[in-house]
């Protein structure tokens, strides 16, 4: 399975916490048969039912499967779910790695005078946003270099822009949103998902570490998080996606010339 299929997976996947819809199932405690042999979670406020089946390790379709979850994205904090499985839940760490240790560094994009790698504690989280605006009051979401195009690659699909940059460069908001998503996927590395107005979605992957928290409210310009080669990539880049609806589209369609 490719990138792009995890990725469309995890964006479906998302939940937008709506407090006034009801899941329209039957509560843990009333299926006490099924509750003995299941761990129960409770859902607290800006979970979300990916984000569950991760912390315990179990896949998204058998959570959603087993508590007859017609609509995944509607779980309100308060509602038990059952978890797959029998062994106890593994300390809250995810199942992948998510170490912050400063990856290798190719030396042409290292800052001359840069003794370590930052962290998001030592980077200004709000930085004046760039002056150009394009579509949608879009900016660039970091400066760096194109390294490579949206469109196809040597016959393969290539959905975003990657754009290299110094590891530990501020990675920012190229408009105001929400963070919807904010962990490691696969071989995105860290990534972070913010959702914007007009069912717009931007995309941000290969975070040497991701600033901000899933649920947190954006402005155009503000840190989310620092240039790395999470994910397995062999250099320092930001791989960025621009999506309206489920569909990607070329960035640069939104971004200032």
């Amino acid at each position: 399975m490719s990138r792009s299929i995890h990725l469309l997976a995890l964006l479906a996947a998302l939940t937008f916490v709506n407090l006034a819809c009801a899941t329209g199932r039957a509560p843990v405690s009333s299926r006490l048969d099924v509750r003995q042999r299941h761990r129960v979670h409770k859902v607290e406020e800006g979970e979300t039912a990916y984000g569950i089946a991760k912390k315990y390790g179990v896949g998204l379709d058998e959570l959603v499967e087993l508590n007859e979850l017609e609509d995944p994205t509607r779980l309100r904090p308060g509602d038990e779910l059952l978890i797959p499985g029998d062994a106890p839940p593994e300390a809250a760490a995810p199942p992948l790695p998510t170490s912050t240790e400063p990856a290798p560094v190719r030396p042409d994009l290292t800052p001359a005078n840069a003794k370590s790698v930052a962290r998001c504690k030592d980077v200004d989280p709000w930085l004046a946003p760039p002056k150009e605006v394009g579509k949608a009051g879009f900016s660039w979401p970091v400066d760096g270099v194109v390294i490579t195009k949206y469109g196809k690659q040597d016959g393969l699909p290539h959905e975003g822009l990657d754009i290299a940059a110094p590891t530990g460069t501020p990675v920012r908001a190229a408009a105001d949103g929400e963070v919807v998503f904010a962990g490691v996927q696969g071989g995105f590395g860290n990534l972070v998902v913010v959702r914007h107005d007009e069912g717009r979605t931007t995309v941000y992957a290969h975070h040497h570490e991701n600033c901000v928290k899933t649920g947190q409210k954006l402005r155009r310009g503000e840190t989310l998080g620092l240039v790395g080669q999470s994910g397995g990539t062999q250099s320092p880049y930001l791989y960025f996606e621009v999506r309206e609806g489920t569909a990607t589209v070329n960035p640069k369609a939104v971004l200032p010339p």
